[in-house]
């Protein structure tokens, strides 16, 4: 064999070797990204049922004061129409 086949044949088969090792070292780390993402998925997962449960009795008590706010409304509606109805009628005079 000539001496630039030896050299061609040497340098192919560092290069396959080099890039099987290559590859097989991406796969692991492929599997290791896998892995993490499970776990940031589990994390997120339990991030958002704490967010939940939170969630839901802020949601109730702005509810409440919603309710409050709308039934304060309600009273000083009535209470004006009652003293714009209490200024229409003329005072009842008695005779003593």
């Amino acid at each position: 064999m000539p001496f630039p086949q030896i050299i061609s044949l040497i340098s192919i088969i560092i290069l396959t070797t080099l890039a099987t090792i290559i590859g097989i070292q991406l796969i692991f780390l492929l599997k290791e990204l896998k892995t993490s993402l499970g776990y940031f998925n589990r994390v997120l997962t339990s991030a958002e049922t704490t967010i939940h449960k939170i969630a839901v009795p802020v949601t109730s008590v702005i509810g409440l004061v919603e309710g409050f706010k709308q039934s304060s409304k309600i009273i000083e509606t009535i209470t004006s129409y009652l003293d714009k109805r209490r200024s229409q009628v003329p005072p009842i005079k008695f005779d003593e």
